[in-house]
């Protein structure tokens, strides 16, 4: 959920810029290209590069290896999703 969380942030985040429907993307990285007038960190694209491959995962069981996901690999997740959130949250105007 972490992936899709970040989407809707930079999905909201693009829609704000420039009033118009973002694209039909689930890649993080992509997205976030769509994002004009403001630089975004090296650590918030690292970020977003780490967790945009686990949507497939998290949206369709079964196809892929689940036992990646420890606890501390998710705690991990959750607390780099959040930092990044709270980023793009700062953005919007």
């Amino acid at each position: 959920m972490c992936q899709h969380i970040l989407e809707k942030i930079i999905k909201a985040l693009v829609i704000s810029q420039t009033g118009k429907r973002p694209p039909y993307e689930h890649n993080l990285k992509i997205l976030a290209d769509e994002v004009k007038g403001v630089a975004i960190p090296s650590r918030i694209i690292d970020v977003l590069l780490k967790v945009s491959p686990h949507y497939r995962l998290a949206r369709y069981p079964g196809f892929g290896d689940l036992s990646v996901y420890t606890h501390d690999y998710t705690q991990g997740l959750l607390k780099d999703s959040i930092e990044v959130y709270e980023w793009f949250l700062q953005q919007i105007k």
